[in-house]
């Protein structure tokens, strides 16, 4: 399989994943879709250097 080929793929199973996760996010089953993000969160936001608890949310109607 071809450098171009493997690419290819790997960027339509990551429109893919999108697509899922899109949909999931949708149906407004956030749980869902909190559990599914939850093992990689508490890492991504020692990367961002944000203390405990001080998370912003905004919340749109």
């Amino acid at each position: 399989m071809s450098t171009t080929a493997v690419g290819t793929t790997q960027a339509n199973e990551v429109l893919e994943l999108k697509k899922r996760l899109k949909a999931t996010w949708m149906t407004r089953n956030y749980d869902l879709f909190a559990r599914f993000m939850e093992k990689d969160s508490e890492p991504f936001f020692r990367r961002l250097g944000r203390r405990e608890g001080a998370i912003d949310v905004q919340i749109n109607p």
